[in-house]
């Protein structure tokens, strides 16, 4: 009996032990399983970048084929100024001389537009003027006739 003590004594030592132990692997599955759920939010998270990261992607390579579609079209506009550097002087250079000869005819008329008043002059202009076939019908104006192409000039200026 004394030795079936001493037995049953180990063997309560022992299963002491294992429930100690058995504490201890609760804990620890305790803790696993908690850094298991931090780990799960960890993967969502990583799996968000991830979609943001190919979001990016995505619009950086469209930026880039926009900003490859663009040095196209600008080495084509240099290109056609290239080409056309000739000519678009020779518009400019044309474009001064319309500026100058127009404001030399706004000049010449405004001294001598009153001159164009008098009615022998317009009877004149009128009979011996040729008359463009696409003009269309005078108006009547205060008495008198005018060409679309005539400007109406004010009162005469006194000298």
């Amino acid at each position: 009996m004394g030795q079936q003590l001493s037995e049953i004594g180990v063997l309560r030592r022992s299963v002491q032990e294992m429930q100690r132990g058995f504490a201890e692997i609760v804990r620890i599955a305790d803790r696993t399983s908690i850094g298991l759920q931090e780990l799960s939010g960890f993967g969502l998270h990583f799996r968000q970048m991830k979609r943001e990261q190919l979001r990016l992607s995505e619009k950086l390579d469209m930026i880039s084929r926009e900003t490859d579609s663009l040095a196209g079209v600008l080495q084509l506009r240099d290109q056609v100024q290239r080409e056309h550097q000739d000519e678009f002087k020779e518009i400019v250079e044309v474009s001064r001389s319309l500026q100058e000869w127009r404001s030399r005819i706004t000049a010449v008329y405004s001294d001598a537009g009153h001159l164009f008043e008098s009615e022998p002059i317009r009877e004149l202009i009128d009979r011996f003027g040729p008359r463009p076939a696409y003009a269309a019908e005078p108006r009547a104006r205060s008495g008198r006739t005018t060409r679309p192409s005539q400007k109406s000039v004010g009162p005469q200026r006194q000298r």
